[in-house]
């Protein structure tokens, strides 16, 4: 599925090793603060290449907004953003012959997945924090619940469970495992850093605390 949500669509485009990579946004009113910069912090936190317990791989991630903003507000239209072009080369990327890597294109497409991509989460984290639906229903949000707090944290990693907590979101990014707690942090980098070293990866909880939301919000059965 390439469009995603009812009230507010987004719709991605493009392939992970396409000429561009972008996504439009339907079903937000007029008159919503949103600028590029909004978007490209969403962009900035999810960037690969920032620590040793994230992919080496180096991207600058630039977005750029075509069209549904003017003067820092949204217009009622369509909101249309892409990335930049990438013309990354193919080999290097390949997956080994007979696997897949977790992340990558190969499972997927045995599964018949119509499109998979970690550059794919470029898109769907505009969507999230003002740029696609997500930055355009965060900037929407602020406007209409201003009272709203969302935080989202890695709870665990492998066997490493951090305390019960309802961080800020300041504290999920004082360290690149985005784990809150720093005693916790620190164990999870070092388990993070063996099993990239021995080809293996680890599994993990998120959780998220939302608070400030209105009673009645949403449906009692499908569809909320």
């Amino acid at each position: 599925m390439n469009t995603f949500g009812e009230l507010l669509r987004l719709t991605t485009f493009g392939e992970s090793h396409g000429p561009t990579m972008g996504a439009v946004i339907d079903g937000c009113p007029a008159g919503v603060p949103l600028s590029t910069a909004q978007i490209q912090a969403a962009l900035d936190r999810r960037r690969p290449g920032q620590s040793s317990v994230t992919t080496a791989r180096q991207e600058a991630d630039q977005v750029e907004l075509l069209s549904g903003v003017y003067e820092g507000k949204t217009l009622g239209t369509p909101i249309a953003a892409v990335g930049p072009q990438r013309r990354r080369p193919l080999e290097g990327l390949r997956e080994p012959e007979g696997s897949s890597r977790p992340r990558g294109r190969g499972l997927a497409r045995a599964l018949q997945a119509p499109r998979s991509s970690g550059r794919g989460t470029d898109e769907r984290t505009r969507d999230a924090q003002s740029g696609d639906r997500r930055a355009v229903a965060e900037a929407l949000l602020a406007r209409e619940l201003p009272e709203l707090r969302l935080v989202a944290w890695v709870a665990q990693v492998g066997p490493v469970v951090a305390p019960a907590m309802t961080p800020s979101r300041i504290q999920v990014d004082a360290h690149p495992t985005r784990c809150p707690d720093a005693a916790s942090a620190v164990r999870i980098e070092q388990l993070i850093l063996e099993a990239k070293s021995a080809g293996d990866s680890l599994g993990g909880i998120v959780e998220a605390r939302v608070e400030g939301l209105p009673i009645g919000l949403g449906e009692p059965c499908s569809e909320s």
